[in-house]
């Protein structure tokens, strides 16, 4: 942690890196269960975007109170390149030897999604989205002119709070946490019971 905290206030976000990924294998009362935490893919964009709404409540010839809602959040990350293995472990996709079968029967599993956002200031924001699924992806191929053009692959999931503890999201600010709690954020989901083993 830097010896040096912030005085001023919180500082811009001016960098992304170290997408990682796990699928949620149990959530209930008990607790929540992930598969062994993976890369997904080098970072060049993630977009947090919240659902909530403010509805006014009307009474007396005015207004009495203001009631709030959380919904679904939405996650569009844009990557230099995803392989092939991880989609298809994103989208229930089925990957053997180098081709992938999209069945039209198949299904996203849950996920949770990590990464760290570069400060100004040289410290980090930390990033757990619990539970969510992603969409099949857009695929865009562009013939190759002069300049070379990168092609992004870009993935949007939707994340809704986990049964066992109501928990959607957690962020974590390195400049004021725990060293050791810094340490040990991305060895594990945020508040998992258990690690699952890893699948043979």
């Amino acid at each position: 942690m830097p010896e040096n905290k912030t005085t001023q206030g919180s500082k811009s976000y001016v960098g992304l890196r170290e997408l990682v990924y796990a699928k949620l294998l149990k959530d209930d009362a008990e607790g929540a269960v992930y598969s062994q935490i993976k890369e997904l893919a080098p970072a060049k964009t993630a977009s947090v975007t919240p659902s909530s709404t403010n509805t006014p409540e009307y009474a007396d010839d005015g207004i009495l109170d203001v009631i709030s809602s959380n919904g679904a959040t939405t996650l569009s990350i844009s990557t230099s390149g995803i392989k092939d293995e991880v989609k298809a472990d994103l989208l229930g996709a089925k990957y053997d030897k180098g081709g992938t079968e999209y069945h039209k029967d198949r299904i996203s599993p849950f996920v949770a999604v990590g990464f760290k956002s570069l400060k100004a200031d040289g410290t980090f924001g930390y990033v757990w989205l619990l539970k969510g699924k992603f969409s099949n992806p857009n695929r865009e191929h562009n013939t190759k002119e002069d300049t070379a053009t990168p092609q992004n692959s870009t993935l949007e999931g939707t994340f809704i709070d986990r049964k066992y503890d109501g928990l959607m999201m957690h962020t974590l600010d390195t400049d004021t946490a725990d060293e050791e709690v810094v340490k040990e954020y991305f060895n594990k989901v945020y508040k998992s019971k258990t690690e699952a083993p890893e699948t043979p």
